[in-house]
């Protein structure tokens, strides 16, 4: 086994006084030899569903974000950055169904290992200790925790704001991980740095146990042990992980170096701080309240427009000319596009089309209409016309508009026919009766 994992929790003095759960959960997943995910959430004080809002993450986390090591054995970091970041959005979907995300803010520590690669993210506060081994001793990174504008401040994944506070570190060739709550965090880190006097006894210990077990229980008596009640009132939970090749160094040769110096401020000096900023600003209010009246105003006359009614104008134009073109055009290509259009649009609305002859008799009734208003006008404006005449040109015009309708050239071709069927049987009795004369006037004869 390379990753020997356990973990503990247990309820602090000040939620036993106020019979409040406790707000701390913890859980770790072994993947296989080389990979495991663990989860650790401190739930806020102020949110009375915070115990959910903590055990909904941990369980999410190590459930998600393992079953996706279990199926990828060669992980890639921006699939897993998206991979974590997905099961934080489960949970929060899990916590909206059951009433308002205020009411279960909590903290997120997460740690991932690929073989002696650690890829720790962080939001809120609480601590994640990873140590690098190197040939003398360990260099001990730590993903510190992120307070707020007040040291009992801070920031939850619960939050619309989690992602802005989302903290990545990664530490290669790691040999163990010391994640803890701020019930424990006073423990493992002060004001001078990393506690040797803490860490190295804890892992020796660990070094000596066998499985999960045997590191559950240890941590626990370490955790319930009344002394630490001394030091803090508030839930405490761990989880520590370690790596097979530490097992066999001995710990109390080697140093545990921080990475990063601790940097603590007195109050003190926060007070200076702040005086010197307020000082600042008050220097430079001044100064641009100084140089706004000594600094002559440039006033700046704004644009009427024009150039915008041009280019409306403009773009207007662009459509209006083809158009124009199109629709006044004679020539045989433009009529034949229009026809195309006229027919599509016929056949969409399910306007029968008309014929040429239909079109040719509309066209002349539409002339002969006006011909006729014609007469009546000049009829009406010279009284001293005869009305024969216009009687006449008004028959010339009926007899026309009869010639030009297909109907009365129907009703035409009819009569002619008629007239001349008639005709015809006309002569013939003509030229029989007078067969039928000379033939009697032979008789007589």
């Amino acid at each position: 086994m390379n990753w020997l994992c356990g973990s503990s929790k247990t309820v602090g003095q000040s939620h036993i006084a106020s019979d409040t759960p406790c707000q701390d959960a913890v859980c770790y997943r072994l993947v296989d030899s080389s990979k495991f995910v663990i989860a650790l959430s401190d739930g806020a004080g102020s949110a009375p569903k915070s115990h959910l809002g903590s055990q909904t993450l941990v369980d999410t986390v190590c459930n998600y974000v393992g079953n996706f090591l279990q199926k990828n054995p060669k992980v890639n970091h921006s699939y897993l950055d998206r991979t974590v970041k997905e099961s934080i959005l489960i949970a929060r979907d899990q916590l909206k169904k059951l009433g308002n995300p205020d009411e279960f803010h909590a903290t997120a520590l997460i740690a991932i290992a690929i073989d002696k690669e650690i890829i720790a993210y962080h939001i809120g506060d609480g601590s994640i200790t990873v140590g690098e081994n190197l040939s003398g001793g360990f260099i001990v990174h730590r993903s510190e925790p992120e307070n707020g504008e007040f040291a009992n401040e801070t920031f939850f994944y619960t939050q619309d704001i989690w992602e802005q506070h989302l903290r990545k570190k990664i530490i290669r060739n790691s040999l163990f991980v010391i994640m803890a709550s701020d019930g424990i965090d006073p423990f493992i880190w002060d004001s001078k740095g990393t506690r040797e006097g803490f860490i190295r006894p804890l892992l020796e210990k660990i070094q000596k146990l066998n499985s999960s077990d045997d590191v559950d229980k240890f941590l626990k008596e370490i955790i319930t042990d009344p002394r630490t009640n001394d030091v803090t009132n508030d839930d405490k939970s761990i989880i520590v992980a370690i790596n097979n090749e530490l097992i066999p160094i001995d710990l109390k040769n080697k140093k545990f170096e921080d990475a990063i110096p601790p940097v603590f401020k007195s109050q003190k000096d926060l007070d200076e701080e702040l005086k010197s900023a307020l000082n600042k600003n008050i220097l430079r209010d001044a100064e641009n309240k100084i140089n706004n009246k000594i600094r002559p105003k440039i006033i700046t006359k704004k644009r009427t427009g024009l150039i915008k009614y041009f280019y409306m104008f403009f773009i207007s134009a662009l459509f209006a000319i083809p158009l124009t073109f199109m629709l006044t055009s004679n020539s045989p290509f433009i009529v034949s596009i229009k026809k195309n259009i006229y027919n599509q649009i016929y056949f969409i609305f399910g306007i029968p089309e008309q014929s040429t002859e239909e079109k040719k008799a509309k066209t002349d009734e539409i002339l002969i209409n006006s011909d006729k208003d014609n007469l009546k006008e000049q009829n009406e404006s010279n009284p001293n016309i005869n009305t024969s005449n216009s009687e006449k040109n008004t028959q010339e015009l009926e007899v026309k508009s009869k010639v030009i309708s297909p109907e009365s050239k129907k009703n035409d071709n009819k009569a002619q026919l008629s007239k001349e069927k008639s005709v015809t049987k006309g002569e013939l009795t003509n030229s029989a009766v007078k067969n039928t004369d000379q033939v009697i006037m032979k008789q007589d004869k």
